[in-house]
């Protein structure tokens, strides 16, 4: 029998697309084992997963411990697969250590430390225990939602900082959708209590983030902020909501669903992306999503996303460039490249960034490592030259 270790420490939603991997390698290798090492923070997104058979947990909570923590983890992961425990490890988190498989977006990037490609179905995988969908169905019953024609969950605090949206300005929001929405109520789902007493602005907060999933299907709208609970929607204990994502713009695509929604050739017909706007127009979005249908205000609010490279660029910086981990940094920007191409940008960032240090990592002392770097470097140039750089 096959065992196998996936590490995956932290992030709630990135434990769960992580949980796409796990399926994966019981779909490749039945009858094998699977360990699945995960904080303590998040170590309810893959209970009860029925892809995982052993949880190695890792005491971390805070955000604060988890390099120190990951660091330690590894080690002590690869002692115990050279003893003989573990046939294989897949390490598929991206920070602080994997963003060699960086490309500027997240569900992509940790998968393809798998190096095979997907088969199975690109959907989260979090199985919900009959005690937590039974106390669901016990707050539905408590705050009466079948009165109400349009249901929303808010994902009202984000941890991910990939979306404007907070929890004042989700209660404001709420009271005014409600007001002038007389058949609709929003459910606020938050680590913290709501303030607001007002009729149909309803606290969710007593629901863990595993019972979420189990409220979306309840809900006819969900307005979300880039972050877990966007995830435990779409997972395999909710279901799949007209969706309106509030997302800040200096990430790029890197927060964006309706881009990762098109690489997996998923549809995206009923999500709606707005970027950095005022509360006017979220609320105005919701009305019109709740009178006219998620299709009728997608081609009227709807904002493209531009790709731009800055903040992959910022994030290569912190991670890789200031560690000299150049080499890894030229296997993002390939990765990159093999996916959107060698735009100028990216020829920019690996001509005045990448290739002036790629014989500072101490790797290149290795001849194979040496000679992949020139050719890197060498095949950069001539494209630079090429648009006239």
């Amino acid at each position: 029998m096959k065992r196998f270790l996936l590490g995956q420490l932290c992030m709630n939603g990135d434990c769960l697309y992580a949980t796409i991997l796990a399926r994966q390698i019981k779909h490749d290798h039945p009858g094998s084992h699977l360990t699945w090492a995960v904080s303590s923070a998040c170590r309810s997104m893959i209970e009860n997963n029925p892809d995982v058979d052993d949880i190695w947990e890792i005491p971390a909570y805070k955000r604060y411990e988890q390099e120190a923590t990951w660091y330690l983890f590894e080690n002590v992961a690869m002692r115990r697969q050279q003893a003989g425990e573990f046939d294989r490890i897949y390490l598929p988190q991206l920070w602080p250590n994997g963003m060699h498989n960086f490309d500027g977006t997240i569900r992509p990037s940790m998968l393809r430390v798998y190096c095979k490609p997907i088969t199975v179905p690109i959907q989260c995988i979090l199985n919900l225990r009959p005690e937590e969908i039974s106390r669901v169905e016990a707050f539905a019953r408590e705050h009466e939602l079948h009165k109400y024609r349009h249901r929303l969950i808010f994902e009202s605090n984000s941890m991910s900082g990939q979306s404007f949206f907070n929890p004042h300005m989700a209660e404001f929001i709420a009271e005014m959708v409600v007001m002038q929405e007389h058949d609709a109520c929003v459910m606020l789902a938050s680590n913290d209590p709501v303030k607001s007493t007002m009729k149909g602005v309803i606290d969710a907060s007593r629901l863990s983030i595993r019972e979420i999933g189990a409220l979306a299907k309840h809900a006819t709208l969900f307005v979300g902020s880039a972050s877990g609970l966007t995830v435990v929607t779409q997972s395999t204990a909710g279901q799949r909501l007209p969706m309106i994502q509030l997302l800040s713009g200096d990430k790029s695509v890197f927060a964006s669903f309706v881009h990762d929604h098109r690489y997996w050739g998923l549809p995206d017909d009923d999500m709606i992306e707005l970027v950095d706007v005022p509360q006017s127009m979220v609320i105005r979005c919701i009305r019109d999503a709740l009178n006219g249908g998620i299709e009728a205000a997608r081609q009227k609010h709807h904002m493209e996303i531009d790709l731009t490279f800055d903040y992959y660029l910022s994030n290569m910086r912190e991670q890789l460039l200031s560690k000299n981990r150049y080499i890894d940094a030229m296997q993002s920007l390939s990765i990159t490249a093999a996916r959107y191409g060698w735009l100028p940008d990216l020829l920019a960032i690996a001509i005045y960034n990448v290739i002036p240090g790629l014989l500072r990592d101490p790797r290149t002392d290795l001849t194979e490592i040496r000679l992949k770097a020139e050719a890197f470097a060498q095949d950069v140039t001539a494209r630079w030259r090429e648009i006239g750089g």
